[in-house]
C-alpha cells in the first residue's frame, strides 16, 4: 500500500528591513507611529556630520575655583588674549597654565555677561557695570563710574545759570561740565545746589585754547552750587564762544544705579558708529539705556526708553536685517516683540524709533539667545523659538524645538543657558543638554522657507551652569565652581569618553516597528550591523517586544593596533574599513519589535546600519 503523501506547505518567506538614514530624537510623537529614522530615547548620541548616530565625547575638568562659576569673559587685544573668570563674588584672571589670580572680589553672585569694545571688555553682573583693559599699560579691572568723562549738560551759559541744553547727564558719573559765556566782571559762576566738589576750572584764551584756573583761583559753595573766582574770568576773547568750563561732581546714585543693575547688553551698528544698549534692570523692567556713539561709558539720561508694559521684564535682544528685536517675557496678554529701527537726520543725528513687532510666546531665559547659521534663536515657555525678518519684510517667528518640546518645556527654563558653537545649538537645563543641527532639518513644504524644525540629540549628566567657547574647544562651568572642557572626538581613545571618573552611557532605541504588517506574528532569524570602525569598540543589543527586553548580546569590532592591545579582546581586523557583524540572535512570535543599541564603556562607538531579517508567521489574536 502506498504511502499517503504530506503538504507542509512553503516555509515562510525570509525578509528583511534596513535602518538608516537617522534623523534624531523624537519626544514628540508616539514609538509606533513616528518616522523610522528617529529614536524615542538615544541618550549621549550625537548624530555626525555623515548623519549616523554616534556616542558623545566626554568632559574633563579644567579647573576649580571657589564659589559657582557664573561667567567667562574674553578680551582679545591683537594676539594678546586675557580671559576672566567671575566665581562666587570674585573675579579671577584665568592663566595659560589653567590657574588663576583674583582680581576682585566685589561682584555679585549671579550670572554676568560681556561685550568688547574698542580694546575694552564690559562686564554687566547686575550689581556693577565694569570694564577690564589697560590703564597706564596696565591690565586691571574698574568700575565704569570712576573713570567716566563729564559730559557738557549746558552750554551759552550766564554767570547767573540758564543756557542752551546740550548733552543729558552722563548717567554712570557724578561728573558734570557747564559752560558759560562770561561777562567782563562777574566773579560767581552758578551750577547745581548740592553739589558735591568742583573738579576742574578752566578759561579759553586769545588763542582759542583751554587754560586750566588752579583751584587756588577760586572758592566753592558746594550748598547753593556757587563758584566765586578771585579774579573774574571776564569776556570771551572770541565773539560768541564760550570762555569758561566748569566741571563738578553732584551725587549721583539713582542714575548710576539704573545702569550698574542692567544684566543684558547688545550693540546696534549704523554704519561706523556702534550704540550699546543695556537692559535687565529688574527695578526698571521695561526700560533700556543707549550710550553715546562708540563710546560704551556715556548714558545720557535723555537718552533712554520704555518698551511695551512695567510688568514684564525686557530680556535679550536680537540682530535683525538693519534693526534690533527687543524681546519681553511673557504675560500671556501683551505684545512681547517690538522691534527697534533707525533714522539718521541731515546733521547726522540718529534717532531710533520703536514699533510693536509680533505676538508671540515671551523669552524665559536671558541666556539662551543665540545665532545659529543666521537663525536667530531664544527660548520661550513654548521651547525654542526662532525670529527672523522675511523676504517680504515682515518679522516672523517659528518654534525649532518640536521634538523635544515634551522633556524640554518640563524643566526650570529660567535657569537654561545655550551657545551656538559648531554648527549646533547647545541649551542646557537641569543637567540635561538638547542640541539642534543647523545642517539637519526638516521643512514643511507647504510653509514658508524659514518654516523648519531641526533635528535634535539630548545629552544627560552634563551639569552646565554656564557655557565658554575655549578657542575652538566646547567648555562649561558648573554650580561648584568645576570648569570643565569636552573632549574632542576626534581622539578615539578610552580616555575621552569619561566623564570625569564615569563612562559615558549612551544608547539608541528604535521605534516600535511591525515589519509592515500588525495583523501576524513575526520571527526574528538574525540581524547584521555596521558599526563605525575604532581600535575598541562594541555594541550590546536589545530587543523588547510583548514580554519585556531581552538579555543584551555584545559584538565586538575592534581593530588590532600595537599601541592598544588588549588580550581578552584581541583582534586580527587590522584595516580601517567598516565592518558587517553578524548577530545571529532570535526572536520569536513578536507583533513589535524594539531595538536598542548601546554602549556603557569608556570607548567610542557609532552605528552606520542594521539589517535585520525576519518572517511573518500566523495571525495574532490576541
Amino acid at each position: 500500500m502506498a504511502r499517503k503523501a504530506y503538504n507542509f506547505g512553503s516555509p515562510p518567506k525570509l525578509m528583511s528591513v534596513t535602518l538608516e538614514k537617522f534623523k534624531g530624537v523624537d519626544y514628540q510623537n508616539n514609538p509606533v507611529t513616528m518616522d523610522a529614522g528617529r529614536s524615542p530615547s538615544a541618550p549621549n548620541m550625537i548624530i555626525d556630520r555623515s548623519g549616523y548616530p554616534q556616542k558623545r565625547p566626554g568632559y574633563k575638568k579644567i579647573l576649580t575655583v571657589d564659589g559657582r562659576i557664573n561667567g567667562i569673559h574674553t578680551l582679545k587685544i591683537g594676539d594678546e588674549t586675557k580671559r576672566l573668570i567671575h566665581h562666587g563674588e570674585k573675579l579671577s584672571l584665568w592663566h595659560e597654565d589653567d590657574t588663576f589670580t583674583e582680581i576682585r572680589g566685589d561682584l555679585k553672585d549671579s550670572r554676568s555677561v560681556s561685550f568688547q569694545k574698542d580694546k575694552k571688555l564690559y562686564i554687566l553682573d547686575g550689581k556693577k557695570y565694569m570694564t577690564y583693559g589697560k590703564f597706564d599699560d596696565v591690565f586691571s579691572c574698574k568700575n565704569v563710574e570712576e573713570i567716566a568723562e563729564a559730559s557738557t549738560v549746558f552750554i551759552a551759559r550766564t554767570p547767573e545759570g540758564g543756557g542752551v541744553k546740550y548733552d543729558g547727564i552722563n548717567m554712570i558719573s557724578d561728573s558734570r561740565t557747564y559752560s558759560f559765556l562770561g561777562t567782563a566782571d562777574a566773579k560767581n559762576y552758578t551750577l547745581d545746589t548740592n553739589i558735591t566738589s568742583v573738579t576742574k576750572a578752566e578759561k579759553l584764551n586769545n588763542l582759542g585754547e583751554w587754560d586750566l584756573i588752579p583751584s587756588s583761583g577760586y572758592t566753592v559753595n558746594n550748598s547753593t552750587g556757587v563758584v566765586t573766582f578771585s579774579t573774574a574770568p571776564g569776556a570771551s576773547p572770541i565773539t560768541g564762544q564760550d570762555n569758561v568750563k566748569i566741571e563738578f561732581k553732584k551725587a549721583n546714585q539713582d542714575y548710576k544705579d539704573m545702569i550698574n543693575q542692567c544684566s543684558i547688553a547688545d550693540i546696534f551698528t549704523i554704519g561706523t558708529g556702534d550704540y550699546v544698549f543695556l537692559s535687565g534692570n529688574s527695578e526698571h523692567a521695561n526700560r533700556d539705556w543707549r550710550s553715546a556713539v562708540n563710546d560704551p561709558m556715556v548714558f545720557s539720561d535723555l537718552a533712554y526708553s520704555t518698551i511695551g508694559q512695567d510688568n514684564t521684564d525686557i530680556m535679550a535682544y536680537i540682530k535683525l536685517s538693519g534693526e534690533q528685536a527687543i524681546i519681553k517675557e511673557s504675560n500671556n496678554q501683551d505684545i512681547s516683540i517690538f522691534i527697534r529701527g533707525f533714522e539718521v537726520a541731515s546733521n547726522d543725528t540718529a534717532t531710533f524709533p520703536i514699533k510693536q513687532g509680533i505676538a508671540s510666546s515671551g523669552c524665559v531665559s536671558k541666556y539662551c539667545t543665540a545665532n545659529l547659521r543666521d537663525d536667530n534663536l531664544f527660548l520661550s515657555e513654548d521651547g525654542v523659538t526662532s525670529l527672523n525678518t522675511s523676504l517680504v519684510s515682515q518679522t516672523s517667528s517659528h518654534n525649532r524645538s518640536y521634538y523635544v518640546n515634551p522633556d524640554l518645556t518640563k524643566r526650570n527654563l529660567k535657569n537654561a543657558v545655550a551657545i551656538a558653537f559648531d554648527s549646533k545649538y547647545y541649551l542646557a537645563v537641569d543637567g540635561q543638554v538638547y542640541i539642534a543641527d543647523s545642517r539637519q532639518k526638516e521643512y514643511n513644504k507647504n510653509d514658508f522657507s524659514d518654516s523648519f524644525i531641526y533635528e535634535w540629540c539630548h545629552w544627560t549628566n552634563i551639569p552646565v551652569r554656564i557655557w565658554y567657547n575655549n578657542d575652538g574647544v566646547l567648555s562649561f562651568g558648573d554650580e561648584h565652581g568645576n570648569l570643565f572642557a569636552f573632549n574632542s572626538a576626534d581622539n578615539h581613545n578610552e580616555e575621552t569618553y569619561y566623564d570625569e571618573d564615569e563612562p559615558v552611557h549612551a544608547y539608541w532605541d528604535t521605534p516600535f516597528m511591525d515589519f509592515n504588517t500588525i495583523s501576524n506574528y513575526k520571527t526574528l532569524k538574525n540581524m547584521h550591523m555596521v558599526l563605525q570602525p575604532n581600535v575598541r569598540t562594541s555594541c550590546d543589543v536589545s530587543f523588547r517586544g510583548k514580554d519585556g527586553r531581552t538579555a543584551s548580546v555584545t559584538r565586538y569590532a575592534d581593530m588590532f593596533d600595537w599601541g592598544n592591545i588588549d588580550f581578552e579582546r584581541f583582534s586580527f581586523i587590522s584595516d580601517g574599513s567598516p565592518l558587517v557583524i553578524p548577530l545571529n540572535q532570535k526572536v520569536k512570535k513578536f507583533t513589535l519589535l524594539q531595538i536598542r543599541f548601546e554602549n556603557a564603556l569608556a570607548e567610542p562607538f557609532g552605528l552606520y546600519k542594521a539589517q535585520v531579517s525576519y518572517t511573518v508567521n500566523g495571525k495574532y489574536k490576541g
